[in-house]
């Protein structure tokens, strides 16, 4: 009786264990759900609050408060964007003369007692933006805010500002901080929850605005707050090429032969290339997520960005192959299968994300509507892609060349705006 009593006891010690466990792993989903905010995030939402105020009570200049609002919250947006979507080899080291981030309480944006301090060229940072809304909505904000060193303003009615200036304590092509992934992610994760507020205010401003700017207020939420989560995805994108070290995948692939006599059981090498890395870049980021510097949901879209990455890579790869026939394409879908599984194993997401646009591109090879399936799948790939198509399928090869010549042409078609 006196050991069951005591057998009793330890399994409800075990279960109070398990229940604190649960409410303490509870309470820190709950912290971690909340809004990342930077000190100077939380300065331009005051300002903004501030300005909604201001509107309410200088009822005659409400529009001219309104445009304050949209300049400050664009202007954050250009900073962010300006910052951390760049490498080293758009920024130069220059002398700061000042910025007008200090007079409204960025400071964060500066920092050090050094006077170099990093800053991008705006030719080359406007100029080598690929996506073209976000290119358009930067380069509208950089004519309207940012001084030209050098070149007066004409309008006296437009305030322009200099652009800001990075911190000389923040190393955003330092690899060993994964090219400052924390300050990167924190920055874009803060504008996003500015939009949030922004957001909130929307009603509450368009009751305080005259009839006659309304368009002016349908243009801000429109073109510079609607592009947030765009510019978020853009930054995380870039930052994902940059991490993992995956350039030279196509040309192996292009070098593999492909057209064995006989089917392989064995993956190709380039496959355990590509799980080594993805694994040490999971190591590295899950330290940094440890450390709290940046959130679990964060991690997993990055994750999700190098896997969209790799997948492309190998469609690239595919793509080169010229000579390739049934036992290449099962050697291709065996590759693709055991890096799929790997990637599960290191992340457990199931299914692998984007895994379906290389098996969807491999499938392709036996496609004996190869025009439908074009015109179906044309958004997913490049045009160099889908032509190469027609060199490899195995419909295409057994046609003569007058009609291989005018299902290229078709193809060609096809894909002449993607070019």
């Amino acid at each position: 009786k006196k050991k069951k009593k005591k057998k009793k006891k330890k399994k409800k010690k075990k279960k109070k264990k398990r229940k604190t466990k649960k409410q303490n792993t509870k309470k820190k989903k709950k912290e971690t759900n909340g809004p990342i905010l930077t000190s100077t995030s939380i300065n331009v939402i005051r300002f903004i609050g501030k300005y909604c105020q201001m509107m309410q009570i200088l009822h005659p200049i409400a529009f001219e408060v309104f445009l304050g609002l949209t300049q400050l919250f664009e202007y954050y947006l250009y900073t962010v964007y300006n910052f951390f979507s760049q490498y080293e080899d758009e920024i130069e080291q220059v002398v700061d003369s000042g910025s007008i981030a200090d007079s409204i309480g960025l400071q964060w944006l500066r920092g050090g007692n050094s006077s170099a301090v990093e800053e991008v060229k705006p030719k080359n940072f406007l100029e080598d933006i690929e996506d073209p809304e976000i290119k358009e909505t930067i380069k509208r904000i950089h004519n309207v805010l940012i001084t030209i060193p050098g070149v007066e303003n004409d309008d006296s009615n437009t305030v322009r500002v200099e652009a800001a200036t990075l911190s000389s304590l923040i190393d955003i092509n330092n690899n060993k901080s994964i090219y400052s992934v924390a300050e990167r992610s924190n920055a874009i994760e803060s504008v996003l929850f500015m939009k949030t507020c922004v957001n909130y205010v929307k009603p509450y401003v368009h009751k305080l605005l005259p009839i006659q700017h309304v368009e002016s207020f349908d243009f801000f939420y429109n073109e510079s707050v609607s592009i947030v989560d765009q510019i978020r995805d853009d930054i995380y994108h870039k930052l994902s090429l940059k991490i993992i070290k995956i350039d030279d995948i196509p040309s192996i692939i292009e070098k593999v032969r492909w057209d064995p006599k006989e089917i392989g059981y064995e993956h190709n090498s380039y496959v355990d290339k590509i799980t080594n890395e993805l694994q040490k870049v999971n190591t590295r980021i899950a330290r940094i997520e440890s450390k709290s510097e940046i959130t679990k949901d964060m991690r997993e879209k990055m994750i999700k960005w190098i896997i969209q990455y790799i997948m492309q890579q190998l469609v690239e790869g595919y793509s080169k192959v010229k000579k390739c026939n049934n036992e290449g394409r099962v050697l291709m879908s065996l590759d693709s299968q055991t890096l799929q599984n790997s990637i599960t194993k290191l992340t457990n997401l199931k299914p692998v994300p984007y895994g379906p646009l290389v098996d969807n591109y491999i499938k392709a090879f036996y496609e004996d509507k190869l025009i439908e399936w074009i015109n179906e799948h044309q958004d997913e790939y490049s045009g160099e892609q889908l032509l190469n198509l027609v060199v490899c399928t195995t419909n295409a090869q057994r046609l003569g060349k007058k009609q291989k010549q005018e299902l290229y042409k078709k193809v060609e078609e096809i894909c002449s705006n993607k070019k």
